[in-house]
């Protein structure tokens, strides 16, 4: 009847929307990388929160997923010795690699990295990996001072982190932290 007529209208909106590969509520553009994160307003705290969702460029799909530069496959330039903390500024220039375009890299020393080089979970998880060492070596998340040397770093920071990544299928339950995260600090597990 007329009382639903809305909702049925508003759910034939949402289940359109939904069925495209990016819609109305992904606050990205397909091939860029979107990252944000979060400090708390106490800087004593050691929490930190980052959100991550890597570059998912619409592809065609009768080409084949491969871990290497290909036609069809959108990839960014590293240039040589790169410096890792310049990671997402490279991957920012993103391009997809199309007939037409010739291998003029040779001469310049630049290497293609594809944007993609692992699909699904595996590359998600690389990208996060990657993400997370960066997040590590900014200034801000040091433990050390100048008075630990040029680097800034300390015991702490050169100790190896903990972190958890937790997605829409894959959710924890409320005590899971404080249950789960003692077990890394004791020797008998």
């Amino acid at each position: 009847g007329p009382k639903f007529d809305r909702l049925v209208d508003a759910v034939e909106e949402l289940s359109t929307d939904l069925n495209t590969n990016y819609n109305k509520f992904t606050p990205m553009t397909p091939h860029l990388d979107y990252v944000r994160d979060w400090i708390p307003p106490d800087s004593s705290s050691l929490l930190r929160m980052h959100f991550t969702s890597r570059a998912k460029p619409i592809e065609d799909p009768r080409n084949i997923m491969v871990q290497h530069v290909a036609v069809g496959t959108w990839y960014y330039k590293c240039p040589p010795e790169p410096d890792p903390m310049r990671w997402l500024e490279l991957r920012k220039n993103c391009q997809e690699m199309i007939y037409s375009h010739a291998d003029d890299d040779a001469d310049t020393g630049y290497t293609k990295v594809p944007l993609r080089s692992s699909h699904g979970k595996a590359g998600g998880l690389n990208f996060v990996d990657n993400y997370m060492s960066l997040v590590n070596e900014r200034m801000e998340n040091r433990y050390g001072t100048p008075s630990d040397g040029p680097d800034c770093k300390n015991d702490q920071d050169r100790a190896p982190s903990l972190y958890a990544i937790a997605d829409a299928r894959h959710q924890f339950q409320p005590d899971f932290m404080i249950s789960c995260v003692p077990c890394f600090f004791d020797p008998r597990g």
